[in-house]
């Protein structure tokens, strides 16, 4: 290349070495002859027609992203035998606990049919369930008196409510009680408690014979009983089903075994015992006010009608 005013030769040089000129700047590339070029080169929808590498792209296709991530997989751990597994354990200890109970907790409940009648606790037959076949009851206790309610029966529950709509002895309204029945005895359950009864009550109105006493054998007549003598039970000495019961707030209850069991109230003046309908109704031995001449000798109670001649009955301490 020479200089552009004295013509030396400058090679690729940027100043001329005689007058120190600049060297004449390069003329810009001229463009391609488009005769020259292929038909789709014009086409402006081209792009990238200098590679020879890369197709053709349009705005109108999806571009692939210029990195693709590797799918994710999970990890693989290696499997562990049924028997290392948690719920494997939870499983077993819950099936045990079915099993123990229903071994421990063994018996059927019984029907509202099968329940009427009385029921004595096993620990103190002061104690007891009366449950009538209108579906009221009443339970009693030398601590308590009696308390009235109404029952029935779901299953192996026994639901007991307030006649008062106030709270029970139990300290609720409702009570619903587990039942259970195996081999003559009535188990009932509420929050862990448990309590068994045996029964000795229910069946027809039937009034028991009368007891004679044999010749010289009548027990001697004592001092005039009280009413705190004559509370608890007291067993019919021909039948020790049927009983009498006398709570302490003046109510009481008879019968049991084969005979109904009827309620009433009592009291005692001057060696006389009073014992009243609640309802008004004729009791068993067929008036709503009986009067009976009361004696006590040791363990044995006597009763003789004030309204019957001969009628007479004879009964032991239970309690």
């Amino acid at each position: 290349m020479n200089c552009q005013y004295c013509l030396t030769p400058m090679g690729n040089g940027k100043f001329c070495p005689s007058c120190g000129a600049a060297a004449a700047a390069a003329p810009p590339p001229q463009a391609p002859d488009a005769s020259q070029q292929p038909a789709w080169a014009n086409d402006p929808r081209t792009v990238n027609v200098n590679s020879q590498f890369e197709q053709p792209q349009f705005g109108d296709q999806p571009q692939p992203p210029a990195w693709t991530p590797p799918a994710w997989q999970p990890v693989q751990t290696p499997s562990r035998p049924f028997y290392k597994r948690w719920w494997f354990w939870l499983l077993l200890v819950l099936g045990g606990l079915l099993v123990i109970g229903l071994v421990v907790g063994g018996g059927e409940g019984l029907s509202e049919e099968e329940l009427i009648g009385r029921w004595n606790w096993d620990e103190a037959s002061q104690w007891h369930y009366i449950f009538n076949d209108d579906g009221t009851g009443s339970r009693s206790t030398n601590t308590f008196g009696r308390e009235r309610f109404y029952w029935s029966v779901s299953g192996r529950t026994l639901r007991i409510e307030s006649q008062t709509n106030s709270n029970l002895q139990f300290g609720r309204r409702i009570e619903r009680w587990t039942m259970r029945y195996n081999d003559g005895r009535l188990t009932l359950s509420l929050g862990g408690t448990t309590y068994h009864y045996l029964r000795v009550g229910g069946g027809a109105a039937v009034v028991p014979d009368v007891t004679v006493p044999a010749a010289g054998t009548e027990p001697a007549q004592a001092a005039a009983v009280t009413a705190e003598q004559l509370v608890g039970t007291w067993n019919w000495n021909t039948d020790q089903t049927w009983q009498y019961f006398f709570a302490p707030n003046g109510e009481g209850t008879r019968g049991g075994g084969l005979f109904a069991v009827e309620e009433f109230t009592w009291e005692v003046e001057d060696g006389v015992l009073f014992i009243d309908s609640i309802d008004g109704a004729a009791l068993q031995f067929g008036v709503a006010n009986e009067e009976w001449t009361v004696s006590i000798a040791g363990n044995t109670l006597t009763l003789r009608s004030r309204q019957a001649q001969a009628l007479v009955y004879t009964y032991i301490r239970a309690d």
